[in-house]
């Protein structure tokens, strides 16, 4: 049996570029499960955003930043929806329709390589608009937002979970500014998504839920390795593990947090 020794790494923007590789993504994956990128896996995403969500059957739904295509599969799987996944990284596009593929769905799913403002996408098309942690790298959140909300009908849903700033440190700053993240306060996000002319219907803190996945997550990453199913020598492996230390380490002192917001466009 391996042992599981945690490296010190430095943070490195150059790394930084390459997350989204085919390669990276794949041990990404076998870290959080079978088609997420995010803490907590199928688990993360059921709890903290389509446990909230309106019965879906018949809906238009819209997954912005949906990665392997986990959420929106495992959502098609469970009711009769139509359901349009997009994703700015072409290699998560293609792991998505792969898995796709193999999966047996009620709804109808398709994954799109490109972002909220493709032409394809139409105005008033989309009952229902959910992102899980996909926001983080969005610099210009506000105008990301008037998009969802021409795109959705009247009367329709935005559900959003997202990391925030709860309080800076000179150690988060270097953190983001490294990991090209743009991380406003509850308070901000809340006002975008106001600015955005959505009524915010709900404004959770959800910090302590995602620490528990955080937690979770690590403990088996660390079980993982230390079985040999994981290269305990591999950079890229130590690397991943290294940056859910320092999200533990931040969510732990009140520096980094997430919030869920349920927003709707009046009828």
């Amino acid at each position: 049996m391996k042992k599981f020794v945690s490296k010190s790494i430095s943070l490195s923007t150059e790394y930084e570029k390459t997350r989204y590789s085919y390669d990276n993504i794949l041990r990404s994956e076998r870290v959080y499960g079978d088609g997420f990128q995010s803490p907590g896996g199928l688990e993360g995403f059921k709890t903290t955003l389509y446990n909230h969500m309106p019965d879906l059957k018949g809906k238009r739904v819209l997954d912005l930043g949906s990665g392997l295509g986990g959420s929106a599969i495992y959502v098609a799987q469970n009711a009769s929806v139509e359901i349009t996944g997009v994703d700015p990284a072409p290699a998560m596009v293609q792991l998505a329709n792969e898995q796709l593929k193999k999966t047996a769905t009620i709804g109808s799913v398709r994954f799109v390589d490109g972002d909220v403002f493709l032409p394809s996408l139409a105005t008033s098309s989309f009952d229902v608009i959910y992102t899980k942690d996909a926001l983080v790298y969005d610099h210009n959140k506000l105008k990301t937002l008037k998009r969802c909300f021409d795109l959705l009908v009247p009367g329709g849903q935005l559900f959003i979970s997202d990391f925030c700033t709860v309080q800076i440190s000179d150690e988060l700053q270097h953190y983001v500014e490294v990991s090209n993240y743009e991380l406003p306060t509850i308070g901000e996000y809340k006002s975008f998504v106001q600015k955005a002319a959505f009524r915010v219907e709900a404004a959770i803190d959800v910090s302590k839920l995602t620490l528990l996945f955080l937690d979770k997550d690590l403990a088996l990453y660390q079980i993982r390795v230390s079985l040999g199913f994981l290269p305990a020598s591999d950079l890229d492996v130590q690397h991943i593990a290294e940056r859910w230390l320092r999200k533990i380490t931040f969510m732990r002192t009140r520096n980094l947090g997430q919030i869920l917001i349920i927003a709707s466009k009046e009828s």
